[in-house]
């Protein structure tokens, strides 16, 4: 859960670190092609982190939800030779 919260942290100031940059540019269209051209390698390189993690995330999640649905059905299957059990035992003890 702290990974997802650090990540939407992260998204955040990415975005408002864009919106800032544009806001900026927009403004003085005469800005430095220097300066503007490394807050856009910045926020590339950002960019590019907070996609790695988000891969890195629903890599994860896929990986747990996996693992979760072979558990689940573990427990099915446990839980039908257990009623197969009970109902042959209850059957026969009226016998």
């Amino acid at each position: 859960m702290e990974q997802i919260v650090d990540l939407e942290r992260r998204i955040e100031l990415a975005l408002n670190e864009i919106e800032r940059s544009l806001s900026l540019y927009s403004r003085n269209s005469r800005v430095g092609s220097e300066p503007a051209n490394e807050e856009l390698e910045k926020l590339s390189i950002e960019n590019k982190k907070l996609e790695a993690a988000i891969e890195e995330l629903k890599a994860k999640h896929s990986t747990e939800l996996q693992s979760l649905l072979a558990e689940r059905e573990e427990e099915r299957e446990t839980m039908k030779k257990l009623y197969k059990r009970l109902t042959e035992v209850v059957e026969n003890s009226g016998e």
